[in-house]
């Protein structure tokens, strides 16, 4: 089987569950990311995906929607080939095969006609001609809905209606096209010899068959039932799959101690642990009786020193370790600590709020961050140059580093005010067994522009 390789924001972003792929072997479906847990323990055993694979930030996950009543909102990154250890040129995810049905344009083999026809027609052979036993190329039209439903066309029911009998079906139609336009495609029946206009036909569509080619093996049988109207489209059209996503910004006004719970910290804020409780366990486990500052460092250097910690974590705790040393680091490590634990940044209104409040309202100092450049997530270096569009003064500062982390939560099908109705997200998260909610996310850092009018 072979490969093609894509860089894990192109998988979330353009390519994600649900998106059709043209590879150099022909078109695909990419699958849902649960799809992964089963290639990643083909390819590896010990694999822990998504749980290895987690971002912490708790301000994404509360604005994430849950797929059952009380389940915990998580998030995950793709994992390359190169945090598997696997060669470059060896697949993980593997794919749906879409679509189903063939065109073989050697004319000169059929009086001058293409013959379009579905998979394993001849001997098996997915892709040959059963009238010349040529190998054709994927159909370019397909169907979809709304509620994101994706299909063949049925090409049979098209050409045949739907008393088609077993010699209908078991034989190929006759494609003669003289222009792209679907108006100028007509299409025959090699057995019945009935004859249809393919623009005609495409505005007799029946109602959706409710297919999900996504799904884990891409079963073509469809899961429900679908009342919305079906409409041919090319199959590289945009209108097949467009991104939902929700995104937060690391501002420079944001707690810094944050980062360091959500990484080193997340299984006690998950199971509730208040600032006191996780103070007294460590008491408990070093059997001392000292301040709660010197608990925690105390702490932080006991995982700086244990063997299994990799090296950037080590320096991430000694940055920890920094930070508490500074003046009141030890309080705002506690505020972080007491406002995650107590859901108090669970609104979305509040993180957009917080987000430009904190790009607006926040001093040359902050903006500047840390001295180590590479332990911030936001960098403004103070520059600025200012403009006049009409009788507005703009004011532009650039901003030199900045954290974005996504989260992909579903996709749609159609364009707006194409069809009766606004497409209706599908949305991609998935329950693991241990009943958490994970949806498939990145963390970028780029820079940017920050424009203000006054």
């Amino acid at each position: 089987m072979s490969s093609q390789e894509l860089r894990t924001n192109q998988l979330l972003f353009n390519h994600g569950p649900g998106a059709i792929l043209e590879t150099k072997d022909g078109p695909v479906v990419m699958p849902v990311w649960s799809v992964l847990s089963k290639s990643l323990t083909e390819k590896r055993s010990n694999s822990e995906f998504p749980d290895e694979y987690e971002i912490n930030e708790s301000r994404l996950t509360s604005m994430l929607p849950s797929k059952s009543i009380g389940s915990p909102v998580r998030v995950h990154r793709i994992p390359t080939n190169a945090d598997l250890g696997i060669k470059g040129a060896s697949y993980i995810i593997r794919t749906n095969k879409f679509p189903n049905w063939y065109l073989c344009s050697n004319n000169s083999e059929h009086n001058g006609k293409s013959v379009l026809f579905r998979d394993g027609m001849y001997a098996n052979k997915r892709d040959h001609c059963p009238a010349c036993k040529e190998k054709g190329s994927p159909i370019r039209f397909v169907t979809y809905c709304t509620e994101g439903h994706l299909n063949d066309v049925n090409w049979r029911y098209m050409v045949c209606g739907s008393n088609a009998s077993s010699q209908c079906k078991g034989s190929h139609i006759l494609w003669d096209e003289k222009s792209p336009t679907m108006s100028s495609v007509n299409l025959q029946c090699s057995n019945c010899r009935r004859l249809v206009n393919l623009g005609d036909a495409s505005k007799r569509m029946s109602k959706c068959s409710a297919r999900n080619p996504e799904s884990l093996d891409g079963d073509p049988t469809p899961s429900m039932d679908c009342d919305s109207p079906a409409k041919i489209t090319q199959r590289q059209s945009s209108v097949l799959w467009q991104s939902d996503t929700i995104r937060v910004i690391n501002v420079p006004t944001e707690n810094p101690m944050k980062r360091y719970i959500e990484e080193f910290f997340t299984e006690q804020i998950r199971n509730g642990n208040n600032f006191s409780d996780f103070m007294e366990s460590i008491r408990e486990m070093f059997n001392l009786d000292l301040s709660q500052f010197e608990l925690l460092k105390k702490y932080i250097h006991f995982r700086i020193n244990l063997t299994n910690l990799s090296d950037s974590k080590k320096n991430r705790f000694r940055r920890l370790s920094q930070r508490i040393d500074d003046s009141e680091g030890f309080d705002k490590f506690k505020a972080a600590w007491n406002a995650m634990q107590d859901g108090t940044e669970s609104s979305a209104i509040d993180s957009y709020s917080m987000e430009f409040d904190g790009l607006t309202n926040s001093n040359p100092e902050q903006r500047r961050g840390s001295q180590d450049r590479q332990d911030s997530d936001f960098f403004m270096s103070g520059e600025s140059n200012t403009g006049f569009f009409g009788d507005l003064k703009l004011k532009v500062e650039p901003i030199e580093k900045l954290r974005t982390v996504t989260a992909l939560t579903g996709f749609t099908r159609g364009a707006i005010n194409e069809l009766s109705k606004a497409p209706t997200p599908v949305n991609l998260g998935y329950l693991d067994k241990g009943g958490n909610t994970w949806y498939g996310g990145s963390i970028s850092y780029g820079e940017g522009l920050l424009i203000t009018i006054d």
